[in-house]
């Protein structure tokens, strides 16, 4: 839990400051990346304060409003929270799936090295609070990996490298686990994390205790020891005497032990009651190794207690088995039988779980089997009734058998003939659909080479008489003279630069050199960019991928349609506000255009003239066309398969590469 925090902590730094108050009201937010972004931090600071539910409700909707908008981070940065809080309440399956989704969705976005170690380390640290040590430690492995690969990432892998070590010494495996615990100190030293550093100091020596190398097992809980009461760490204070406490008892030296269980209650500390229970537990059976029966008993009797009132089983087990011990050996056979007897039902106890797992499995074999050997009689019945009936109706297949050739010969040459039609069919479809590939193609270059006439006559001869005027008035208010008043031609000159620059900006949409040279996405960004000084709106573009550079008719082609859209939305909406979104993923070219006007009373394609071309252009282009309006704003959405394009009209456009 811990490390949990410690990790949304980083996260948090790592994504800006949080806002004050952390509050936020998803349900007026903008469907745009900045908005979901200060709904992940919202929803973050309500983990830390463990308001879990109002986390939850805010980490659905920017998963919702992601997904709208095609945010890949922001869906990847909600499933991990979700993830985390049902970690923190407790439902692990549905912490696993959600951690597994933002996996998928992570490995899918570009700088993906940032996010994968975090996401690794959630899903191992919620496998081993549900208790599944194997896939714990399979996916700490791979978040050292990842986090070896990708060092921008500012991982804290020492953290992980602690959870390994003490996973791996629960499971026996100390060798594996010295390797992860020394690169851990390693990384520790290196980030000057002392606490840490102690901390993979105990684990070290429970590795070397359980190797039973007793000088190494003492050296590293004596430096982590010496090292947390330097920075005042009780709790690695704790571990560390109860681990030098339990290499006493093992080389035969409990009162060295009891020295050690008593450095390790810290005044004025509240240890958890497992630790509490353990601590207990070993300090009884010091004392009762030396013969100190009373006090013996005392501690153990309070480690029962403890571990009663937490639940502990396991606990509770080591303590009446150290009881019963004790009462045999001061020969009190009745209170050993009955500490060994509570010892015997809460081992069955913990083994009921894995023995009622195992008894489901061997019953859902037994069961398999059965039907198995049913579906085997049953399909033997089968085969014999079956032989029984061809034997039967031999003769009476051979009598139709004339019959059946005589059909499939009518049948196979009435779908031959069929066939024949349909192949006809499909060829005049498709000779149809070049057809009108062919003429929407010669239309818009028509189109273009017009357009392209018209900026060209506006650039070489209306703007040069522009220009030929400008310096003849330019001149004419620079002449002394009693008859020429210089203060009323300089608002002409003004108003004709005004006006030379507007025919200049025609000449540039309607030639648009930024299409041929960069490609579509920077074509409209600077047809967005240059619209801006003249609009009484805000014209907003986003690019959510890299677009690539495609045939260029079909450029074209979308870039007239976007900006016909454009000026619809200048001429007829009243906006305040308006947005060009492109993006593109698998071949599929998709763009929302959208504003907040007065909407269109039928937005309908078949209505107005303007909506029926630019939908039969979508159309040509094999495109979709959907149109969303009311009086909240109008939304636009065009997307183009430009793969199916290129198949369907081979060689009508010219490539780019």
């Amino acid at each position: 839990m811990f490390l949990r925090c410690c990790l949304l902590w980083v996260c948090l730094s790592l994504t800006g400051t949080l806002p004050a108050g952390a509050q936020y009201e998803y349900r007026r937010a903008e469907a745009d990346t900045a908005s979901v972004n200060r709904m992940i931090q919202a929803a973050q600071a309500y983990v830390l304060v463990r308001k879990f539910d109002s986390a939850h409700t805010l980490f659905q909707a920017s998963f919702r409003i992601s997904r709208q908008i095609r945010y890949n981070t922001g869906i990847e940065r909600s499933l991990n929270g979700l993830g985390n809080v049902e970690a923190e309440l407790g439902n692990f399956r549905l912490s696993v799936y959600f951690l597994d989704q933002a996996i998928r969705f992570a490995r899918q976005l570009p700088d993906s090295g940032r996010s994968l170690p975090f996401l690794y380390n959630n899903l191992a640290t919620t496998y081993a609070n549900w208790a599944d040590h194997k896939e714990a430690l399979k996916y700490y492995e791979m978040t050292i990996a990842v986090s070896e690969r990708y060092p921008e990432a500012a991982f804290p892998a020492e953290a992980v490298y602690t959870n390994i070590g003490y996973l791996l010494n629960n499971a026996g495996q100390y060798e594996k686990a010295l390797f992860y615990l020394h690169k851990g100190v390693i990384a520790a030293w290196r980030k000057g994390d002392f606490r840490v550093q102690a901390l993979l100091y105990t684990h070290m020596g429970s590795a070397y205790l359980g190797r039973q190398v007793w000088d190494s097992a003492a050296l590293y809980y004596k430096l982590a020891l010496s090292e947390s009461i330097l920075i005042k760490a009780n709790y690695i204070t704790h571990l560390a005497c109860k681990g030098l406490a339990d290499l006493a008892l093992k080389q035969g030296q409990p009162e060295l032990a009891i020295y050690y269980l008593k450095q390790a209650v810290i005044p004025g500390q509240t240890l958890h009651p497992e630790n509490a229970s353990e601590a207990s537990v070993t300090l009884g059976l010091a004392y009762s190794e030396t013969g100190d029966v009373a006090l013996a008993h005392y501690h153990l009797r309070h480690a029962l207690d403890i571990s009663r009132s937490a639940g502990l089983l396991q606990n509770s087990m080591d303590a009446h088995l150290q009881l019963a011990r004790l009462y045999a050996g001061r020969a009190d056979y009745d209170s050993a039988y009955y500490h060994q007897q509570q010892a015997w039902v809460l081992s069955d106890s913990i083994r009921s779980y894995d023995q009622t797992r195992t008894a489901q499995h061997l019953e859902t074999r037994f069961r398999s089997a059965i039907k198995d050997k049913e579906l085997r009689e049953k399909q033997l019945t089968i085969e014999l009734k079956e032989k029984e009936l061809n034997t039967r109706n031999l003769w009476i297949s051979i009598s139709i058998a004339g019959l059946i050739i005589a059909c499939v010969s009518i049948l196979l040459i009435i779908q031959y003939h069929r066939n024949k039609q349909a192949l006809k069919d499909t060829n005049m479809r498709q000779l149809l659909r070049q057809q009108q590939l062919h003429e929407f193609s010669a239309i818009l270059q028509t189109e273009e080479k017009e357009r392209n006439r018209i900026a060209r006559d506006l650039h070489d001869s209306v703007m040069v008489q522009f220009s030929v005027v400008k310096m003849n008035l330019s001149a004419l208010a620079g002449t002394p003279g009693p008859y020429i008043n210089r203060e009323k031609l300089l608002p002409h000159i003004e108003q004709l630069n005004m006006a030379t620059q507007s025919l200049r900006n025609v000449a540039h949409h309607l030639m648009p050199d930024m299409l041929l040279e960069g490609g579509l996405a920077e074509a409209l960004h600077y047809f967005c960019k240059s619209l801006q000084p003249t609009l009484p709106f805000r014209l907003r573009y986003e690019q959510m991928d890299e677009i690539p550079r495609f045939d260029i008719q079909i450029e074209i082609a979308i870039y007239r349609i976007v900006q016909e859209l454009v000026q619809n939305i200048i001429k007829h909406a009243h906006a305040t506000r308006a947005l060009v979104q492109i993006s593109y993923n698998d071949h599929c070219l998709g763009i929302e255009v959208e504003d907040d006007g007065k909407g269109m009373e039928d937005p309908s394609p078949s209505k107005g003239m303007g909506l029926k071309n630019m939908a039969t252009r979508v159309r040509h282009l094999n495109g979709h066309l959907h149109i969303s309006s009311n009086s909240d704003g109008t939304s636009v959405s065009l997307e183009f398969n430009l793969e199916q394009l290129e198949l369907a009209a081979p060689g009508n456009f010219n490539k780019i590469s």
